[in-house]
Parts: C-alpha cells; sequence; structure tokens
C-alpha cells in the first residue's frame, strides 16, 4: 500500500514540477515579446519545439498556437488566455 501511494506522490511532484518549468518557460517567452529583443519568427521556432518536446496536451496546444503567431501582438493574445 505505500508503495503505491508513493508511486501516486511522485507522478504527482512530476506533474507539478512540469507545471512550474511550462509557466516558467511560458512566462520567459511573454518577456521576450515585450522586450522585443528576438525575433517573432526565432520565438515562434522556438514554440514548435516546445510544442514536439511536450506531452502535456494544454501545454502542447498554447505552445503551438504561439508557433502559428506572426506578430507579438497575436502571441501576447494567445498568452493572455492561458
Amino acid at each position: 500500500m505505500a508503495s503505491r501511494r508513493t508511486s501516486k506522490n511522485t507522478k504527482l511532484n512530476e506533474r507539478i514540477k512540469m507545471d512550474i518549468a511550462i509557466k516558467n518557460t511560458l512566462n520567459e517567452i511573454a518577456m521576450q515579446i515585450k522586450v522585443e529583443r528576438r525575433s517573432v519568427k526565432d520565438i515562434a521556432a522556438e514554440c514548435t519545439y516546445f510544442a514536439k518536446q511536450i506531452t502535456d496536451s494544454e501545454a502542447q496546444s498554447i505552445f503551438s498556437a504561439l508557433a502559428s503567431c506572426r506578430t507579438r501582438k497575436q502571441m501576447s493574445l494567445v498568452l493572455g488566455n492561458f
């Protein structure tokens, strides 16, 4: 019984860490959009890479939507909805 509980806790902890990592990544992207140091094309390419690497379907859809954006305003709108 204890091993089953431990495995559930481990999975929950991994999920929480993944959620924090995804939120931090999205916040970093939001900062890059606001500061305007990188081109939209570069940010979109990075989002395409993240969308391919992530297994969480919600995060995958956010990164895919960001990857399809062509302007900073579109990216800001996508990020405003998460």
